[in-house]
């Protein structure tokens, strides 16, 4: 049996009464339908604040982003964009994210977040990771899940998360794989 994908989700709203934390009522437990995955958090709250706070944040974020085999995004859209937070978590690392994948959930009106996805799609590929382009994307969460978590279309829902995480899954065997051979090449030079 392989080892499961240490995966670390990053929640990328830090906002008081966030929708986010409706959205985590579904997908936890729908992950854990998915036994090649064990989960962490990582909070953009936690990078909200600043000073000795935040760098506590950085330390544990960089922590869990090393020892992981894979990363999912949380991102809701705020004025066609991801939230700031988010982006400060992402730029306090450089060398941990190097070739990891990286699936993208996402929320908002409309457009279900996906001009916010657009956008991380450029920053992720600057920290040289691989984007998974099936993408799960939530319009109007606030009328789409109750506030349990619950989805008005969980069919749907579940089907998009289904193949998110089987290619998920296979990139991250993958890179797992690749970056153990690059490391090996690495110390026999």
């Amino acid at each position: 049996m392989r080892d499961n994908l240490s995966t670390v989700i990053l929640i990328g709203s830090a906002r008081e009464n966030r929708v986010a934390d409706r959205v985590l009522k579904w997908l936890l437990p729908e992950l854990g339908k998915y036994p090649d995955f064990s989960i962490r958090l990582a909070d953009a709250r936690d990078f909200d604040a600043g000073g000795s706070e935040r760098r506590a944040a950085a330390r544990l974020l960089e922590a869990d982003v090393s020892a992981a085999d894979a990363v999912i995004v949380l991102a809701p859209e705020y004025n066609h964009s991801f939230p700031a937070p988010l982006k400060t978590m992402l730029d306090c690392l450089g060398e941990p994210w190097r070739k990891k994948p990286v699936a993208f959930i996402s929320y908002g009106g409309i457009s279900g977040g996906l001009r916010a996805v657009e956008q991380l799609r450029l920053v992720v590929a600057e920290l040289d990771m691989a984007d998974i382009k099936e993408t799960v994307s939530i319009q109007s969460p606030w009328t789409n899940l109750d506030e349990e978590g619950e989805p008005r279309f969980p069919e749907q829902l579940n089907a998009s998360l289904a193949r998110q995480m089987t290619a998920l899954a296979w990139w991250g065997y993958s890179l797992r794989a690749a970056r153990n051979i690059e490391i090996r090449k690495g110390d026999a030079a």
